[in-house]
Parts: C-alpha cells; structure tokens; sequence
C-alpha cells in the first residue's frame, strides 16, 4: 500500500506546476495551506467497562473477546496558518475491528453477564478528532517551536453479542449489550520543525492532560514524529511513528463508561502545500 501511495504522489507530482513565488523559507513555514493524507498503520491495547446497577466493575480486554489489535486507517489532516505566528489545524483517524470468541472467563458488560463458554461476537469502533490552535514562540527560515492547545474528541462505539449461557440462562437467540461515549478531552500541545535543506525536514508534534470536564474525567498522551522529503514546492512524502494514549471514565445515573485505548504504529502520507 505504501509502495503504490509512493509512485502514485511521484506520478502525480510530475504533472503539477513546480513554478511558485520565490521565498527563501521552507514550504512548510511559508505556505498558508497544509493537507495531509495518510495511513496508520496501528496496533492497539484496548480495555472498556460498562458497569450498571449494583454488578461489580469488570474490565474487558478486547483481545480476549476477538478483537483483533491491528488495524490500518486512513488518516487526514488540515492546517491553516492565518498569521506568520498563528495557525489552526484539524485532523482524523479511526479505529474499527471485531471477531468472534468463546468466553474464558465470566465478565459483565452494559448491566449483561456473560458466563463461561458463551460465544461472543465483538466489534469495537473508536473514530478520534483532533482540533487545535498553535502560536510560534520561535520561527526562523528552517525551523519553528510552537506551543497551543485544542480538543481530542473520542467517539467510541462497541457492542458484545452473545450466545450461549447469559444471565445464568441458556439463550437461543443472541443476547446484546453495548457502549458509546462521545468524550472531549482538552489538551495542550507542543510542536517542533527543523529543515535540514529544502528537502529533507522532521517535525515533532505531542500533546498532553490530565483533568476532569464535567461528566467526564480522563488522561490524554499524543505523540507524533515524522520525517519529511519535499518532492516540489507543493507535494511531499512522510514516514513517522504515532503513539497514542487515553483513558477516559463517564459517570452516568445508573453507573460508569471507562474506555481505556492505546495506540501506536507507523504512519505514512503525502503532503499538498498551497
């Protein structure tokens, strides 16, 4: 998949117009524009509680309902740089798998008990938005630190179907339970860019938190480095590495959500300046 991204940006590349307005700046600091399309590739170590009513809190660790931990998403990113110093930025990836397996050992989701020997079928989707405005503290004609804040927003959706022995009653049909969350968690963010040359460059980009909003009460850790080739004045190719960390709990009237979601893995994508 990566090959064929590669040969396609050079294709593409080939045919787009290399004449733009000199500036002795790398493209990534002098361009108002910055769209990045990509790909994670992600391992992830995920574990949720649903707990209802009077059952006792129970931990599911998704590996052990057949959930598979490794999934490639696509991966897209916006920026706009309204001043020299300011800029805001949006970006998206997801997370989306499932299975099938038997219960080892007897646990409790969404206020539903699921025993011994029951077959579970499982799917977990966690889509993450990120949305976050920068100020350059330093920025020169090949590097720039800046510091901000924003919103990492998780929206989980996971249900466990069942049959078997649920409840202490043996079922023919399927038994379903089920979680959402849609949490926003506000951060603070650092970043750092250094161009070698005028092609070669790496950027830095991390976030972090702890705090409690509202309902909502979790610890945020955000790290992504990638390395930059700049084909043109326009297109460029990164290769990096993304660690994602979340733990986040929702108190409810008749219990608590606690979602707790790992992340990490290789990242790649092209870059359009304008």
């Amino acid at each position: 998949m990566i090959k064929k991204m590669v040969i396609g940006v050079f294709g593409l590349a080939s045919l787009s117009p290399l004449a733009m307005a000199e500036d002795t700046r790398n493209s990534y600091l002098a361009r108002d524009h910055l769209i990045y399309l990509g790909i994670f590739d992600q391992t992830a170590d995920s574990t949720l509680l649903a707990q209802r009513g009077d059952l006792p809190p129970a931990s599911v660790d998704f590996d052990g309902v057949g959930v598979a931990d490794d999934y490639t998403s696509g991966m897209l990113e916006y920026r706009y740089r309204w001043t020299d110093k300011w800029n805001v930025s949006a970006s998206f990836f997801r997370f989306s798998n499932g299975g099938t397996a038997a219960v080892s050992e007897e646990f409790n989701f969404d206020g539903v008990e699921f025993e011994l020997g029951a077959e579970v079928k499982s799917s977990l989707r966690v889509d993450t938005y990120i949305l976050a405005a920068s100020y350059a503290l330093h920025k020169t004609d090949s590097s720039e630190i800046a510091v901000g804040g924003g919103i990492h927003a998780l929206d989980v959706s996971t249900t466990l179907e069942a049959t078997g022995f649920v409840n202490g009653e043996p079922v023919s049909d399927s038994e379903q339970a089920g979680s959402s969350i849609l949490a926003p968690l506000p951060n603070v963010r650092a970043s750092a860019f250094h161009a070698f040359n005028d092609k070669w460059a790496v950027l830095a980009t991390g976030g972090w938190l702890s705090l409690s909003v509202d309902e909502y009460e979790g610890n945020y850790r955000y790290l992504h480095l990638r390395g930059q080739y700049q084909i043109n004045n326009a297109f460029g190719l990164t290769l990096g590495y993304q660690l994602v960390d979340i733990d986040v709990e929702e108190s409810l009237s008749n219990g608590r959500n606690r979602f707790d979601f790992g992340f990490s893995g290789l990242t790649a994508g092209v870059t359009y300046e304008f």
